[in-house]
């Protein structure tokens, strides 16, 4: 997994997963519960039935033997209302056996136990409908429920979704040793002991530490505020599967590298062929830019933090436009206006700054604005139109390269929904068309033209298309963990 890349330590694979605390516990319960297969109610009937013959028949013996008849009689039903007694109390027994304990590598989630060794699909069945499905890489997804604060992350391996960790941001949801967020980092030794890894704290750049503990095959992270000592979030990780799919991702990186130098060669080659007269200048112009190492996290923690001490409330998140390995940084003042910052040739640039939205009270402004992942392509969402941005070009510009206006559909952005005429039918698409062909003035909107797409293009995007809200869902403290964890 890319968010510990930087942190990740190998550990031996060449053992079987196995499943610790759980299969001990799961053997006694079975053994105990078929060691008499006949019901509670079933073992007492029994044993009455028994002790009322022997009253019977003690009752037609000889008078000679009667004494007799009636001491063994008394022997009989007390030997069978011990042996009823003793049956009574090893179902008892069994029906009391001690529970599955709950293992280091699971959260407990609305009575179900979530582990980084459970399928994929058996995971996602117990945690129900996520709110967001994020896609961090073309191999990495991680899904999120927000009003229990739990992420749930995966990795593309052949086509199959394997696990790779389980994120609790929230109170409630608690470790086999009863750590969750919120508790001190005393309680947490306590529980756990020294970690196995940690990093220092009075580095305070991203205002978190962290313990990490590994365990056979499985680590768990806890992500500590600095200045409070407490748990901020922590995290269970399947090793084994973060390490294939960091390997898969710095293998992608070569490759990438690679082409990348091939091309520079070549321009450079071309460059050297195509300079004769100032050699100095053109290597000046050729010199490579290197990237500092870090220097992209730093950006984004500074950007983090100026929005914080402006507005303590504002949202963070982490998200990814195009197929690189670097994401993009959302910075969201709720309901007002929304920015979005990049990193690039170790430069930060603003490619939306401060938009506003949500000034839907009279029945205009923009709703939402809305992306495609690894597309690059942005989607403004207002009361009377839907403004297609088609790409970003150069620094603090956005180009907006046409606007569909009366649409008879509206994209598949679950979180969107048309403010002003949301219940009313469809309108025609000519009436759109209409629309844009006017000459109210100079505000009205760019042609379709300008796109470069043909109209039946534009709507395939629009309508078939699955778009994401612009937003963020991350507090201070939580982005900065982030943005240590992935290394940046």
């Amino acid at each position: 997994m890319k968010k510990k890349q930087a942190l990740a330590i190998l550990i031996a694979s060449s053992m079987a997963l196995s499943i610790v605390g759980c299969s001990g516990a799961e053997t006694s319960a079975s053994e105990g519960s078929s060691e008499m297969e006949m019901t509670e109610e079933e073992k007492r009937e029994i044993a009455k039935s028994e002790m009322v013959a022997a009253v019977e028949a003690s009752s037609v013996a000889s008078s000679v033997n009667e004494a007799a008849t009636s001491s063994d009689a008394a022997t009989t039903a007390t030997s069978d209302n011990k042996t009823a007694a003793s049956a009574v109390a090893s179902t008892d027994k069994s029906a009391e056996a001690t529970p599955v304990k709950q293992a280091d590598h699971e959260v407990l989630y609305n009575g179900k136990a979530l582990s980084v060794f459970n399928d994929s699909s058996k995971t996602l069945a117990d945690l129900g409908a996520y709110d967001k499905k994020i896609t961090a890489s073309p191999i990495e997804f991680f899904y999120t429920y927000e009003a229990s604060g739990i992420e749930y992350s995966t990795y593309l391996c052949d086509g199959k979704e394997l696990p790779l960790g389980i994120d609790v941001s929230k109170k409630g949801a608690t470790t086999s040793r009863n750590i969750g967020v919120g508790d001190t980092k005393d309680k947490l030794v306590a529980a756990y002991g020294n970690p196995s890894e940690k990093s220092d704290p009075s580095k305070k750049a991203e205002n978190t530490y962290y313990y990490k503990y590994n365990f056979d095959k499985f680590s768990i992270w806890f992500y500590i505020s600095t200045e409070k000592n407490t748990v901020v979030f922590y995290e269970i990780d399947n090793t084994t599967n973060v390490e294939a799919e960091n390997k898969a991702e710095k293998d992608s990186e070569k490759a990438k590298a690679s082409e990348a130098a091939a091309t520079a060669a070549s321009a450079e080659t071309a460059a050297s062929a195509a300079s004769t007269t100032a050699p100095v200048a053109s290597a000046e112009q050729t010199a490579p830019k290197t990237d500092i190492s870090g220097s992209c996290g730093k950006a984004f923690a500074e950007v983090a933090k100026k929005s914080h001490d402006a507005n303590s409330n504002a949202k963070y998140a982490l998200l990814y436009l195009t197929k690189d390995q670097t994401p993009e940084l959302v910075v969201d003042n709720p309901g007002k206006s929304v920015s979005l910052y990049t990193f690039e040739n170790g430069k930060l640039i603003t490619m939306i700054s401060d938009w506003r939205y949500g000034v839907s009270s009279q029945g205009y402004g923009t709703t939402s604005y809305c992306y495609l992942p690894y597309e690059n392509r942005f989607l403004e969402n207002t009361n009377n139109c839907l403004a297609y941005i088609d790409h970003y070009a150069g620094e603090e510009t956005i180009i907006c390269d046409c606007s569909y206006n009366f649409l008879p559909f509206w994209p598949k952005v679950a979180e969107v929904v048309p403010s002003g005429d949301a219940d009313a039918p469809r309108r025609e698409a000519n009436m759109g068309e209409s629309f844009r062909r006017s000459t109210s003035g100079k505000n009205n909107y760019m042609a379709l033209s300008h796109s470069g797409l043909t109209e039946e293009d534009a709507n395939r995007i629009l309508a078939d298309t699955h778009w994401e809200k612009l937003e963020g869902s991350m507090d201070y403290d939580t982005i900065l963990s982030k943005i240590e964890a992935l290394g940046l």
